[in-house]
């Protein structure tokens, strides 16, 4: 209250400039708050960019973020807003990561299957199998989301331990 404007004519610049401070120290903590989507979405391109370019190079090492990835595509049964704008993106990235990681190893495929991605995926191909259309364009979300999958499903039909 020292400094503020109205109590004090001569304190405006050091409240504007402790104001200034307190904005600044308010978006740090907004990063502290839980995930934000862009940086998941940044970090999920990342490594589509990474396992589309060098897959061959990463096909001896299994991939580790299969926890978060799997959470990523759970999609609540009485979700129908499971194609937000929002979570689509996410959703399409998610999805082609899981296909990918799964092109470079079957150690991936093998860890996918154990850490039960399959009903997730199942799940997900289901639900956006019913918005899909003959006439849906190639580049929706949800046609996407469904070639990932289908892609993902063909790689890992052709591991002897992802067969069941």
């Amino acid at each position: 209250m020292k400094y503020h404007p109205d109590k004090n004519p001569e304190g405006r610049e050091k409240f504007l400039a402790v104001q200034k401070a307190y904005e600044c120290l308010q978006v740090t903590m907004q990063g502290l708050q839980g995930p934000q989507t862009w940086r998941l979405l940044l970090l999920l391109k990342g490594q589509c960019i990474l396992y589309r370019r060098y897959g061959n190079v990463l096909m001896p090492f299994k991939y580790a973020g299969y926890p978060m990835l799997l959470s990523a595509i759970t999609v609540d049964k009485d979700d129908s807003n499971f194609l937000s704008s929002d979570r689509a993106h996410l959703l399409v990235a998610s999805s082609e990561l899981v296909w990918l990681t799964c092109e470079s190893s079957s150690l991936n495929g093998e860890e996918l299957v154990r850490d039960g991605g399959i009903p997730l995926l199942a799940t997900l191909l289901s639900r956006c199998m019913c918005v899909v259309q003959p006439t849906t364009p190639a580049t929706e979300p949800s046609a996407t989301i469904v070639a990932n999958i289908m892609r993902t499903f063909s790689v890992l039909s052709q591991f002897e331990k992802c067969e069941n």
